[in-house]
């Protein structure tokens, strides 16, 4: 049952990946999974950038995730992805706005 309540984190590559990559294979046509989202990849991103790949959970099963980047100039988004009983929820706004706090 549903607590109603969605936390948003920093992602984990050991505890996240699998389900992240579910998540964005099932996402729908927006989403494109190629090289740069094999687990080395992933995992190194997460290394370099942790406060740029957030997870939303529920009751601790993930239903949101967004990727960004920033090159130094420009902020960049990839993979905004949100299961599919969650969205228009509001979760995808949620972790848009603290993603882009890290760009002041």
């Amino acid at each position: 049952m549903s607590d109603g309540v969605i936390k948003l984190r920093q992602a984990d590559f050991h505890r996240d990946y699998d389900a992240v990559y579910e998540l964005w294979s099932q996402a729908g046509p927006g989403i494109h999974l190629r090289r740069s989202d094999e687990p080395q990849e992933i995992q190194k991103k997460i290394v370099r950038d942790p406060d740029l790949f957030l997870i939303a959970e529920e009751n601790n099963q993930i239903i949101g995730t967004i990727l960004g980047g920033f090159d130094g100039r420009r902020g960049m988004m990839y993979h905004l992805a949100v299961a599919e009983p969650y969205r228009r929820q509001g979760v995808a706004r949620a972790e848009n706005r603290i993603a882009l706090q890290g760009f002041h």
